[in-house]
């Protein structure tokens, strides 16, 4: 199951949640206002030369 992030539209409070997608959203825990769901950056991170630059060139996919 996802975490989801969610902002009070009351109180401005911010707190996560793990939940399905298609869940009813939470009340706010602080206040207990309704909520609304935020986009967050997505917790991923690409080192190196990169998966494009080593898996395809400009002939075609490496044979291994």
């Amino acid at each position: 199951m996802p975490i989801y992030e969610y902002r009070c539209l009351t109180c401005d409070h911010l707190f996560e949640n793990l939940q399905q997608w298609n869940d009813d959203p939470p009340d706010c825990p602080q206040c207990g206002s309704e909520v609304k769901r935020i986009q967050s950056k997505p917790s991923i991170r690409f080192k190196g030369k990169g998966f494009h630059a080593t898996d395809y060139t400009r002939t075609g996919p490496k044979m291994r």
